[in-house]
């Protein structure tokens, strides 16, 4: 049992002499690891509030183009409501109906518009 005892007594004093310069060094790497953590904390807060700026932006230029389009489907109509729609010159009389539109395919474009008159359910009409 005394061999025993130097051998058990020296990791013990070692242990109790030691462990306070352990601790410290887990202290500081502790506070350490705290500050690293509030600084990403502070950048994810800074990259949110950019994808918060982002989003914004981007849903306002989509409603700026979504106005735009509807602005220029306004400018535009259907070749079917404008077949058969009744002409008249500046007096208000009756000239016809519209029976075709000729496209000019390069820029899509009405070129003119084929007028129907006379003749009596589409026979001898011109």
């Amino acid at each position: 049992m005394k061999k025993l005892n130097p051998i058990l007594a020296l990791p013990l004093m070692s242990a109790v002499f030691l462990t306070p310069v352990y601790a410290d060094e887990v202290k500081e790497k502790t506070k350490d690891l705290l500050e690293s953590q509030q600084e990403a904390n502070k950048k994810q807060e800074e990259v949110r509030e950019k994808q918060t700026e982002l989003n914004q932006a981007n849903k306002k230029v989509s409603v700026e183009r979504a106005q735009e389009a509807n602005k220029s489907m306004q400018q535009v109509s259907r070749s079917s409501k404008i077949t058969g729609a009744k002409v008249k010159n500046t007096a208000g009389e009756n000239l016809g109906d519209i029976k075709d539109l000729v496209i000019n395919p390069g820029n899509g474009q009405v070129v003119y518009a084929v007028v129907s008159f006379g003749g009596i359910m589409g026979l001898g009409d011109k």
